[in-house]
């Protein structure tokens, strides 16, 4: 940020220094854009650092959108708090937000961000009290767009013969 002052004449020139946290991408005019997320969820070019080595491999932001930088700010901080590691955060196309975590194939959280706190208590008492048989299986989906009435679902995959 820059702030200039007339009286005495001066010029301050505040730098933060941002460190990325995820990959991401988002989806332009031009077709989709690869890059980095830090953890007040602003969009990072790839080119823009040379910390890229030292990023998660196994957490990536898709769909990035600025007006969702917010909500992402708030899940990157609050991973700790779903109960298990924080693996994809995918915002479709209608603005509706999914999760991925190594426990929930997908935590459908809708559209609405008010919700959020709400929703991440659920989640982690969901997966407190929930057994590994249940929630540990590939296809287990948490749908919590209403906090107060959390629908949870095991779709199960076809077996192909052999």
């Amino acid at each position: 940020s820059i702030r200039r002052q007339l009286i005495p004449p001066s010029l301050s020139i505040i730098l933060k220094e941002r460190h990325p946290i995820a990959f991401a991408d988002r989806r332009l005019a031009q077709g989709k854009e690869t890059g980095m997320i830090d953890i007040d969820g602003n969009w990072m070019p790839k080119k823009m650092s040379t910390l890229v080595i030292n990023l998660p491999q196994d957490l990536y932001i898709e769909g990035w959108r600025y007006n969702y930088k917010e909500w992402i700010s708030k899940i990157l901080r609050n991973k700790e708090k779903l109960g298990s590691p924080l693996r994809r955060v995918i915002i479709n196309q209608n603005g509706e937000l999914t999760l991925k975590t190594e426990v929930f194939e997908k935590i459908y959280l809708g559209n609405n961000s008010i919700n959020y706190e709400d929703q991440v208590k659920a989640i982690n008492k969901l997966s407190n009290d929930l057994t590994l048989d249940f929630i540990d299986k590939k296809g287990t989906i948490l749908d919590i767009r209403d906090p107060s009435k959390p629908e949870f679902q095991i779709i199960k995959t076809k077996r192909s013969k052999n």
